[in-house]
């Protein structure tokens, strides 16, 4: 079935930077903070209803916003844990660097720690090699949801007693998100859906800010 996708916000993927408002630089901010990249200056991020001041000082504070952020959508939309959050691994996260963690099982261990109730994380995702940045177009890098399975590891053990979900800093394709939930159900996970920081679009919504669902159809191996 079609994995189900929330971002958080979305952003512009152009270079006219005259089409971009405050709130679309506010958003790319957010992003990029998650990703723990240096900011340029400083953002305004509207957390359950609070303008959060967001600059170099503070970006791990953004961590925490993405937790509040997910449990209230949870919650709002009747989503009951427990469940198991599975972080999408960075392309350095490979099987060859054990110490090599993930940033966004940072998000998924803010996430847990919010809604609690005996969700979990399961760092159990790992990529054979790296393969570089799609974003950044360093190495191989590949966003072709094929490409991406086949450099794809397990590297725990999966328990499948509760529902899985999907936690990644952005989207661009989703190539990674349905290459890992290809991965996870095919070692008995059953994945609900996936929560994004930020997506990437085109043009400009009415809202950068408002949560976007979509879904994403399943890449079968």
């Amino acid at each position: 079935m079609p994995l189900e996708v929330i971002c958080l916000c979305t952003y512009l993927v152009t270079e006219n930077y005259g089409l971009w408002r405050p709130q679309d630089h506010n958003a790319s901010k957010f992003v990029k903070a998650l990703k723990g990249e240096t900011l340029n200056g400083y953002a305004y991020v509207p957390v359950l209803g609070v303008q959060r001041h967001l600059d170099n000082s503070n970006l791990d504070e953004s961590i925490v916003w993405f937790g509040d952020l997910v449990a209230s959508y949870m919650q709002q939309h009747g989503m009951n844990p427990p469940f198991v959050l599975v972080p999408v691994p960075n392309s350095s996260s490979t099987t060859k660097d054990s110490s090599s963690r993930p940033r966004t099982r940072k998000l998924a261990r803010a996430i847990a720690a919010k809604i609690g109730q005996g969700t979990t994380v399961a760092d159990c995702l790992r990529w054979k090699q790296n393969l570089g940045s799609a974003r950044k177009g360093t190495g191989v890098a590949t966003r072709d949801a094929a490409t991406l399975y086949s450099n794809l590891a397990v590297i725990e053990k999966i328990d499948g007693s509760n529902p899985y979900i999907l936690i990644d800093d952005a989207i661009a394709s989703g190539g990674h998100l349905q290459a890992c939930a290809a991965m996870l159900a095919k070692r008995g996970a059953t994945v609900v859906s996936a929560f994004c920081g930020g997506r990437t679009v085109h043009e400009p919504p009415d809202s950068a800010f408002a949560p976007l669902r979509e879904e994403l159809a399943d890449y079968i191996p």
